[in-house]
């Protein structure tokens, strides 16, 4: 069987890039809209971002609450999936009346697999964004090359 272009990019971004990389970007492999992003990131800014993916390489919390906190709100509220949660848990998400990073992290322990994804982090910025919908990210990374 071939390998998938999103199997390959870890050989793309190589170690010397990986320390000097300004992006960061999260990704879970089966992930729709994952492709797309890789694809974009690729052509527009190569060998400037490290590809993690968040299932095979978790993220500690340490690394999660620092991407969460350089969200905005905006971002944060994208950031938890909502279905399945409890009625008052997704008001809280989607009105943004969680009080703190902290509160996003608790849900997020309840399930990790409710963080929403693909997400680009731009180290220079300290600026975090969802890719849903891929706009986000080239807003991201077209009004700060």
């Amino acid at each position: 069987m071939r390998p998938s272009f999103i199997s390959l990019l870890p050989a793309i971004c190589t170690s010397r890039t990986m320390s000097t990389a300004r992006y960061t970007y999260y990704h879970h492999p089966t992930c729709s809209k994952a492709a797309g992003c890789s694809s974009y990131l690729q052509k527009t800014i190569p060998g400037r971002f490290v590809l993690i993916n968040y299932v095979e390489t978790p993220v500690d919390r340490q690394t999660l609450r620092a991407v969460l906190s350089q969200m905005d709100i905006d971002d944060l509220r994208l950031a938890i999936r909502t279905e399945n949660l409890a009625p008052e848990a997704k008001l809280q998400v989607e009105n943004a009346t969680l009080d703190s990073v902290d509160a996003f992290l608790a849900l997020l322990d309840e399930d990790p697999a409710r963080l929403q994804r693909p997400i680009v982090v731009d180290h220079e910025l300290k600026k975090a964004v969802v890719g849903r919908p891929l706009d986000r990210i080239v807003s991201l990374i077209e009004g700060h090359k």
